[in-house]
């Protein structure tokens, strides 16, 4: 997804996001890092194309499941 966003194809990036969280979740389930980090690729994803409410939604929930994940005073929390 990387490689289309930064070739400006925002609707594949968004695509590939959307397949690797379905796939993320399927695979690992919702309180799996790679899981999480889909999450985040696919905000960044909606923020890119100016879908900002989307994208609003998508980093609330990765931020939710970093503090599932890791507690609310781990750095990696605190990037996200």
């Amino acid at each position: 997804g990387l490689t289309y966003q930064e070739t400006g194809d925002l609707a594949k990036a968004q695509e590939l996001a959307e397949r690797s969280l379905q796939m993320a979740e399927t695979v690992y389930g919702r309180e799996h890092p790679a899981y999480v980090q889909s999450l985040e690729m696919l905000a960044i994803a909606f923020a890119m194309q100016g879908r900002l409410a989307e994208a609003e939604s998508y980093f609330r929930r990765t931020l939710e499941r970093h503090v599932a994940l890791y507690g609310d005073v781990n750095t990696s929390t605190g990037y996200s």
